[in-house]
């Protein structure tokens, strides 16, 4: 099992680029060349460069985190049972049928222990076409994306599909440092 938290890899880098600025701006302090707004103009597109490859460095970090530390598991359970994954404990409460609109739901209900938020997946089923489908209860973190569906009924349970997904947000999060940095140019 992997241990490395790449996670401390964007404060270095960020560090660098204050590191960066910081040397510049005392520098140019020293021979009067104006404060740290003329050392944004001066090199502005410089730093600009160096906020758009944070925000690459982040975006990658997020795809490799969500690629290669991805965990999915398909169980059978019932009420009062608990899976584990990725670290988070999830159990299954109960499951309670609900006519809505122009559906019939089965609503799941799970907790996450870690942080006692609920989860309610359901499986729909629409009379009028008698098609059913799966709306997926979803948990999102910075750190992690949890993906919780219900299935089917199988005999006395459930079966479930559970998916953990690292550092999705960082994918979104480092697309908006790109943007930022592009459109402080």
């Amino acid at each position: 099992r992997c241990r490395h938290r790449p996670v401390g890899l964007v404060p270095l880098v960020f560090g660098a680029l204050a590191g960066e600025w910081w040397r510049d701006w005392s520098g140019s302090r020293r021979v009067g060349a104006g404060g740290p707004r003329e050392v944004l103009a001066r090199r502005g597109r410089y730093y600009a460069g160096m906020v758009i490859h944070c925000g690459i460095l982040i975006v990658a970090l997020g795809m490799a985190g969500s690629g290669l530390f991805a965990k999915e598991k398909l169980v059978i359970m019932q009420p009062g049972d608990e899976v584990s994954i990725g670290g988070e404990t999830l159990r299954f409460v109960r499951v309670e049928q609900l006519p809505v609109d122009n559906y019939l739901a089965t609503r799941g209900y799970f907790v996450l222990e870690t942080n006692g938020h609920v989860l309610q997946p359901e499986q729909r089923i629409y009379p009028v076409s008698g098609m059913p489908t799966s709306e997926a209860a979803i948990d999102s973190s910075l750190l992690r994306d949890m993906y919780l569906v219900l299935t089917e009924r199988e005999g006395t349970g459930w079966s479930v599909r559970v998916r953990f997904n690292p550092l999705v947000q960082w994918i979104w999060w480092g697309g908006l440092v790109i943007v930022l940095g592009v459109t402080s140019v």
